[in-house]
């Protein structure tokens, strides 16, 4: 015979274990096999439902700040000032630029190069202006109006008169006509 309750063996007649000193029960022979009986199905009792928590909004994470380093060398950016109509006079050389821009853009041969340039200088002033006074306009929104339309056909003109100027010297090249003869 075995102890129940920690397994050791334990010899017959023995009231106690001997390990354990768990009480000993005289083995009582095994009990034949009942009939089954049908017993009806039972019903899970009614149970309330889980309530889940309560919603929380989620933590914010704390936003880096760039550290302000002071720097007695560096110069505050300009801000620009709200309705700022007064300019000083600094729209005056946009404009300037941007006629000038698109004069060069259609002059003859490589001379519209310089259109690019003065064109690009206006564009230059031109965001300076709106990085200074908030906004462009008056004379300053002209010029960099013209200045955009002087860079557009100044890149046009340069590329075709570099065309003219291949199509002469292939034409010229092969015999076909006079360098003199093609230009004018």
């Amino acid at each position: 015979m075995f102890c129940p309750k920690c397994g050791t063996q334990v010899p017959d007649g023995v009231k106690f274990c001997p390990t354990c000193g768990t009480p000993m029960q005289a083995e009582a022979p095994a009990p034949q096999p009942e009939a089954p009986v049908y017993r009806e199905p039972v019903q899970p009792a009614y149970q309330e439902p889980v309530q889940q928590p309560a919603y929380q909004e989620p933590v914010q994470q704390p936003v880096y700040q760039e550290p302000v380093y002071n720097n007695i060398y560096q110069e505050p950016a300009p801000q620009p000032v709200q309705g700022a109509v007064d300019d000083g006079g600094a729209s005056t050389p946009i404009l300037i630029l941007g006629i000038v821009g698109l004069v060069f853009a259609f002059a003859p041969w490589l001379v519209s190069i310089v259109g690019i340039i003065v064109s690009a200088i206006a564009r230059g002033k031109a965001k300076n202006y709106v990085a200074r006074y908030g906004e462009i306009h008056g004379k300053a929104k002209t010029g960099a109006n013209l200045a955009k339309a002087g860079l557009i056909v100044s890149i046009i003109m340069t590329i075709i008169w570099f065309i003219i100027v291949i199509v002469v010297a292939i034409l010229a090249a092969l015999g076909n006509a006079d360098w003199g003869d093609l230009m004018y």
